[in-house]
């Protein structure tokens, strides 16, 4: 591709504020994406021409440095033209995808409230509806969060109703219906949202040249909610072994002598807690003792001979 077929590309991109601008500088930057055409966009954002066809040369630039992770080109040419081009429609959100993707630092708040009024004004837009919920479920995921109980109440429902209508408007793009399932399993909808990977896995485009990566973040998402379904249903078995064990008086020893972990091959428990609740959590161990429950913890539980994080991993493994 030479420069003059590229000038005429971008002088014909459809409106910004639609959908198939996205799609269709995004499916050129596929077809042609290459060293070549990355030097041939930077001449154009730098050069003397109108600021519309610059500012497509700049759009395609982004999707080119994302599809390649070139993060650090990419914050650099973000950096360098944002006062230049700040007030363009599209702007915010190609910062935002950047902040998402490269996993950079970025305010949880005012992200969100970008995002979401974002995908308020381009309703009709499916690329910048979708947009707000995929940052509500990133942060989310990222932890680090005050209140995430809070968080989730505030933002859910905003989250899940934008991926819907992104779904509406785009039925068959793939990705909408993990991010989808990402949403349903931070309130433990776990089983629709495995339908939603499941979908999202047969609808991707097996023409992409990137199919095998999305595909490969899919199966990531699908293994990180059948973990988070079968640890949710671990603490909700814990809560209802919990409720079955009287409170009783806190004893002066926290440990009891004769309360040793269980080295046999019946099913046990595997006992995780801080050395700090010891007087606590020994008072809790003796009363599942006494009732027969089998406990595995790492007081005099670890011969010295062997691999102390081998050995733990192993109960971890074996326990019931």
């Amino acid at each position: 591709m030479n420069n003059t077929e590229l000038l005429q590309f971008l002088e014909n991109l459809p409106n910004e504020r639609t959908r198939q601008y996205e799609l269709g500088a995004t499916k050129f930057v596929m077809a042609n994406g290459s060293p070549e055409l990355e030097l041939l966009l930077l001449e154009i954002v730098d050069g003397v021409y109108p600021s519309g066809i610059a500012y497509n040369a700049f759009y395609c630039l982004n999707i080119y440095y994302r599809h390649v992770k070139d993060y650090h080109k990419l914050n650099r040419l973000i950096d360098d033209n944002a006062m230049r081009f700040e007030l363009h429609l599209t702007f915010d959100h190609l910062r935002a995808l950047f902040y998402i993707e490269s996993d950079g630092f970025y305010s949880y708040s005012d992200l969100l409230k970008t995002t979401y009024k974002d995908s308020c004004l381009f309703s009709d837009n499916a690329g910048f509806v979708h947009l707000f919920a995929d940052v509500f479920a990133s942060v989310y995921e990222k932890g680090g969060l005050s209140d995430a109980e809070a968080f989730v109440n505030d933002w859910y429902d905003q989250a899940l109703d934008a991926v819907n209508r992104a779904i509406d408007l785009d039925p068959t793009y793939a990705k909408y219906y993990c991010t989808k399932a990402r949403i349903l399993s931070i309130r433990h909808n776990y089983s629709q949202a495995l339908d939603n990977i499941n979908r999202a896995i047969s609808y991707e485009n097996s023409s992409r040249s990137d199919y095998a990566l999305r595909i490969a973040t899919f199966l990531y998402h699908k293994a990180m909610i059948a973990s988070a379904e079968k640890f949710h249903g671990i603490q909700e078995g814990l809560k209802q072994l919990e409720a079955l064990i009287p409170q009783t008086q806190a004893t002066t020893s926290s440990e009891p002598a004769e309360l040793l972990p269980y080295n046999g091959t019946e099913p046990y428990l595997f006992v995780s807690y801080a050395h700090k609740d010891d007087q606590q959590v020994f008072q809790l161990l003796r009363q599942l003792s006494d009732k027969g429950v089998r406990l595995w913890f790492d007081r005099k539980g670890i011969p010295s001979s062997v691999d102390f994080t081998e050995f733990i991993a192993q109960r971890i493994l074996d326990c019931s």
